[in-house]
């Protein structure tokens, strides 16, 4: 079965995929209110889900859920349909009482890095870009509907959105529908117990429960839910359902648009991988450890009340940040975000809190003529980060200034949320990722009330080079299938740095071999999984001293 999670693929892969059918499937929806009885990520895990699954009919590669999405000021009109006087000043879903707001970032910070991902994507020659939205927002849904017009170049490149409101019908929020594709997908995070017992009536104000009438302006006189769209009655069953017919609704839409712009035929609905495969559930790590679950610590997968309560033992929150960039012909694209999120996850399995889904983002600056030397260059090439001269596909690397927005307002987004120790988990060695980073980390925190810091990559990391031994054990560890060392040339064949962009620790330090190749004890064709797991746990315990240690000055001493 073909890979098509981006993160996952090697170049070839990305290349062979993208040859085979040009389109890229960008998934996103912010951390908001569901109700008691879903999780947080609800929208980001259902754009994923079907974004997986018209990818299973069109081929092309899905990219890494996006958990970001915007919000604004509900209108007095739509306030009264949902039980409101109409006076009340309520951003999404965030309704008074409620013990948790969402995770909402700025509308302008959400289009710069849309904006973004896209542009870097028709760098990579992707023709139809879909952007697969989980949310319903207005707002929203109108700033990447412009988006798709104003990047969208007839005759070359076609982008559009679908996904929430578009693909789905009908209309609701943590009703029925949203509650049966979590009952498919992740039935451990659906607690039915949190509503009110049957036939008791759902009230929208109460719990955040939208029906398809109050949505459209026409709620019932007590505003409660209509029993053909009460959660209470949702099915597994419904949700699978409904996913197929989205993903091939979608999948219409894009071989379509291949049909349009390069007069590609229509497919048969099946190919790789989807929700019929069983794969849309599996998570981006596996895990190294079996003893601990992942699930009590997975930010998108808690309820409210199990984010609260693992804030309440341990106000601590973890966001693995790194970007899809080149890591050899050996290694996926991925690497970086992955490496984070499994530090992340055995830091927090170690001290608690909560670890948010990892940020598929990161940024890079020109290298300097002395830093390209040490690599092997003469020293007057102008290379961005790691893609050297030669290679087929570049890295998603997005502006300094757009990472910088965006992580930012993540932070600030678990400020809100009374979160006192915020760990920006850094899995990218870039020297300007790094600075953006610090500089946010003291930016952010509030002596004796917020304590943010930078840890991961180059902090407490055993080792410093790139795509070498260290790198791949850890892939070898956590994600075995997205290896290939036979990309690589036999030992003992010497690895040029230029040749492929494996760097070790003393060439990044400024101490290159005399040919400028990998050093032995540093060749990735040594890797094993038993130090990648090694070195991850290391890693994570180095995490949550740091947690530990600066708890007690974000709590006020």
């Amino acid at each position: 079965m073909e890979e098509i999670r981006y993160e996952l693929m090697r170049p070839g892969q990305i290349i062979a995929a993208r040859d085979k059918a040009p389109v890229a499937y960008l998934p996103l929806g912010p951390l908001e209110w569901h109700g008691p009885h879903l999780p947080f990520g609800v929208d980001m895990l259902h754009a994923h889900a079907m974004a997986l699954e018209a990818a299973g009919q069109t081929g092309g590669v899905v990219l890494p859920p996006l958990p970001l999405g915007t919000e604004t000021y509900i209108t007095p009109e739509r306030l009264r349909d949902r039980g409101f006087k109409g006076d009340e000043r309520i951003i999404g879903m965030d309704f008074p009482g409620f013990p948790l707001p969402s995770l909402y970032i700025e509308e302008c910070a959400l289009g710069v890095v849309i904006n973004e991902m896209v542009r870097l994507l028709k760098r990579q020659r992707f023709r139809v870009i879909v952007l697969v939205n989980g949310h319903g927002g207005p707002n929203h849904r109108a700033l990447l509907s412009r988006i798709a017009i104003e990047q969208s170049e007839p005759e070359n490149v076609a982008i559009f959105l679908t996904g929430a409101l578009l693909d789905t019908h009908p209309r609701g929020h943590a009703s029925l529908r949203e509650t049966s594709y979590m009952l498919n997908m992740h039935p451990e995070t659906v607690d039915l117990d949190t509503l009110p017992p049957w036939p008791t009536p759902i009230r929208t104000y109460e719990v955040g429960v939208l029906d398809h009438p109050t949505c459209a302006g026409e709620p019932a006189p007590d505003f409660s839910i209509c029993p053909d769209q009460d959660p209470r009655r949702a099915t597994a069953e419904q949700g699978l359902e409904n996913v197929v017919r989205e993903g091939k609704s979608i999948a219409g839409k894009v071989q379509a648009a291949l049909a349009t712009l390069l007069g590609y035929p229509s497919r048969p609905n099946a190919s790789t991988t989807g929700l019929r495969a069983g794969t849309v559930a599996r998570p981006l790590v596996k895990k190294a450890r079996t003893d601990h679950p992942a699930e009590g610590i997975r930010y998108e997968l808690l309820r409210p009340q199990q984010i609260i309560a693992a804030r309440t033992r341990l106000p601590v929150a973890y966001i693995p940040i790194g970007p899809l960039e080149w890591h050899g012909p050996h290694l996926p694209y991925g690497t970086d975000m992955l490496h984070a999120y499994a530090m992340a996850l055995e830091a927090a399995r170690e001290t608690g809190g909560v670890v948010l889904p990892p940020l598929p983002l990161g940024t890079e600056t020109y290298t300097d003529p002395e830093r390209l030397r040490y690599q092997g260059f003469k020293g007057h090439e102008r290379v961005m980060g790691i893609d050297f001269p030669g290679f087929p596909l570049t890295s998603l690397y997005i502006e300094e200034s757009a990472f910088g927005v965006i992580v930012r307002e993540v932070v600030r987004g678990l400020k809100r949320q009374a979160f006192r120790v915020i760990g920006l988990v850094n899995g990218h060695g870039a020297p300007n990722q790094r600075t953006t980073l610090e500089r946010l980390a003291v930016e952010e925190s509030e002596p004796g009330k917020v304590a943010v810091f930078l840890t991961g990559f180059r902090f407490v990391t055993r080792y410093r080079g790139h795509a070498e031994l260290g790198e791949t054990s850890f892939t070898l560890a956590y994600h075995p299938e997205s290896v290939d060392l036979t990309a690589l040339p036999p030992l003992p064949r010497p690895l040029r740095n230029l040749d492929f962009a494996v760097l070790d620790g003393p060439t990044c330090a400024g101490q290159p071999t005399a040919d400028f190749t990998v050093r032995g004890e540093q060749d990735p064709r040594h890797a094993e999984a038993a130090r990648g797991k090694d070195d991850v746990a290391y890693e994570a315990h180095q995490i949550a001293l740091k947690a530990r240690e600066l708890l007690p000055t974000a709590a006020g001493g």
